[in-house]
């Protein structure tokens, strides 16, 4: 009886020491929590807030084609999505309705939260919690504050991979974690999968799976009281896991009749006709751009990262006799291991793409916040801190680094959401509908209807409730333009996706859209009346509409008494739009 009170007294100590260390990790994860629903709360108004009207835009006008009898998604290589992230999308519409931004604003909020609890979860199972909700913090005041609104906020393709990377990290170190048990095949299977998905949805995810790929190598290869049967085992489980999304993917296109569109919007494009367009000033330019543009964030990551790996390789040094035994300190340390490994995969695929736009270092964000929250959890940790009989000192060393953390991300979002409300182009976001071009479709159409919009302009398919006319809501691959390389017009020609203006023609004469809008400025200034195709189209069946409605020409269907007599246009006089290099 006395040993059963013993043991349920010093039980109670133990818990009572966790409690109150534990303090400091569960009000910064609580706060990093309410603070990412108040953030995104603050768009998600009646009609949502347009936070990317490039992105969101076409992304939305994707979903609405495949909900309505187009299901397979068309492939994006301008901004390396892929499938799995418009399936996303479009489910999302299925539940709120089309016309809206708010199935963006609710899947950013889900996505920040999911990444934040996978994320979080791990730390704790790796026994990192101190990590956890450094991360947390941080990848709010990442999101929210430090990045553009647009790349933080802005539904897109890195939250995706930022939620399957996270759970990735949850699977493997839930089945890798314990040595004294046999590891969990279906969840490395799962994680395998997690990653492919999320590659499915960006393609830049894919440079996750070499570091996560090491770390069940080296679990198979380092732990030999398991079967040697068993150890193939575990490499297969995770190959199987990567390869299985990917071969559901393939398979529906391939039923489709639709395999080598996959593959060229896929491989071909950025190897063929992206990656040889970006040349000479133009990677230069991009190079400078992108080290200058994030220096701030490489002055920060290179010390880190190089932390990082001197943790690992002294590990390394104090088991191992041979750097070639490397892999049990991986093996055993793979939780550390692998959020080192992704900081510089992750870095490594943001610029590989060529594109240097902010939303794409979102990838890195977790991953550096992870290493980061690593670095000062070890620090925090030390024996001298974790005493049964002094729990304040763990107590103060965690408050002393979260607290003003904590504090530092509250004023920074403090200050961005004051400078929202004082923006009127902020404020303008959740007015989309009240744009004129959006007044002139309201008075001319019906929901019901379809339009076309010549260029990188598909915010209005949204903004404005109509329908697509065409897989192409934005029309970069039919003009061969590649966004800010100006070649000569056969250069680009050359580009043109295979069959694109066969399609896109035969898909105009099949809807006969209400009104085509030409909006050559936002595709560099180049009209759909320079291409000969488009323009005997045009000209043979619509009318230039007069009335100014903020950029774009608006093109309205001919009625039969030819188009002075209805609209006062330009009659058979076509515009001259020539107005870039022949």
């Amino acid at each position: 009886m006395r040993d059963r009170l013993h043991s349920l007294l010093s039980w109670a100590w133990k818990a009572r020491t966790r409690w109150i260390c534990g303090l400091p990790i569960t009000f910064a994860c609580g706060y990093a929590v309410v603070l990412t629903i108040s953030a995104n709360l603050l768009f998600m108004r009646p009609r949502g807030a347009m936070l990317h009207k490039w992105d969101e835009g076409y992304a939305l006008a994707f979903a609405r084609r495949m909900l309505e009898g187009h299901c397979l998604p068309y492939v994006d290589a301008v901004s390396h999505r892929g499938p799995v992230f418009y399936w996303i999308v479009a489910l999302a519409v299925k539940i709120s309705g089309y016309g809206t931004w708010t199935p963006m604003r609710a899947l950013t909020l889900l996505a920040m939260l999911l990444t934040m609890g996978f994320g979080f979860a791990a730390a704790c199972v790796a026994r990192r919690a101190m990590a956890g909700a450094i991360f947390c913090l941080i990848y709010f005041g990442a999101c929210a504050t430090s990045m553009f609104l647009g790349d933080g906020l802005g539904f897109g393709g890195e939250h995706v991979v930022n939620v399957f990377g996270m759970l990735a990290l949850l699977c493997l170190t839930v089945a890798l974690r314990n040595r004294s048990r046999r590891p969990n095949l279906a969840l490395v299977a799962l994680g395998g999968a997690a990653l492919m998905l999320g590659s499915l949805s960006k393609q830049v995810g894919v440079a996750a799976l070499a570091p996560f790929g090491v770390w069940v190598i080296a679990a198979a290869a380092e732990r030999r009281e398991l079967s040697r049967t068993f150890r193939w085992g575990l490499v297969a489980a995770f190959a199987l896991g990567v390869f299985a999304p990917l071969g559901i993917v393939l398979a529906r296109y391939a039923i489709a009749h639709e395999l080598s569109t996959f593959y060229y919007y896929t491989i071909t494009y950025n190897l063929s006709v992206y990656g040889p367009a970006i040349r000479g000033a133009e990677r230069s330019r991009f190079l400078q751009d992108a080290f200058l543009g994030h220096f701030d964030l490489l002055l920060v990551g290179a010390p880190l990262l190089g932390w990082g790996v001197s943790l690992l390789l002294a590990r390394a040094g104090a088991r191992a006799g041979r750097p070639r035994d490397w892999k049990r300190v991986y093996s055993e340390q793979g939780f550390d291991a692998t959020v080192v490994t992704n900081v510089g995969a992750s870095l490594l695929a943001a610029n590989s793409s060529l594109r240097n736009f902010g939303h794409y270092y979102l990838v890195v964000v977790p991953w550096a916040a992870l290493l980061l929250g690593v670095v000062i959890d070890r620090v925090t940790t030390r024996p001298s801190l974790q005493t049964r009989r002094f729990p304040l000192r763990s107590l103060l060393a965690r408050s002393a680094v979260l607290l003003p953390l904590a504090a530092v991300v509250q004023i920074g979002w403090w200050c961005k959401s004051r400078e929202f409300v004082a923006n009127p182009e902020v404020r303008a976001m959740f007015y989309t509908q009240d744009w004129p071009i959006c007044r002139f479709l309201q008075a001319r159409t019906k929901p019901t209807d379809s339009i076309f919009i010549w260029g990188f302009d598909p915010a209005p398919y949204t903004a404005c409730n109509r329908r697509s006319a065409s897989r192409y809501v934005f029309t970069t691959f039919v003009a061969g333009y590649v966004p800010w390389v100006d070649d000569a017009r056969a250069i680009e020609d050359a580009r043109a996706a295979p069959g694109s203006r066969d399609i896109l023609l035969a898909e105009l004469q099949n809807e006969t859209p209400a009104v085509i809008f030409d909006s050559p400025t936002s595709m560099g200034n180049r009209s759909l009346m320079s291409y000969d195709f488009l323009r005997t189209f045009v000209v043979a069946n619509y009318c230039v509409d007069r009335v100014s409605i903020g950029g774009p020409t608006a093109w309205t269907r001919k009625p039969p008494e030819g188009c002075d007599a209805a609209t006062g246009g330009l009659g058979g006089a076509v515009p001259r739009a020539d107005s870039f290099r022949k």
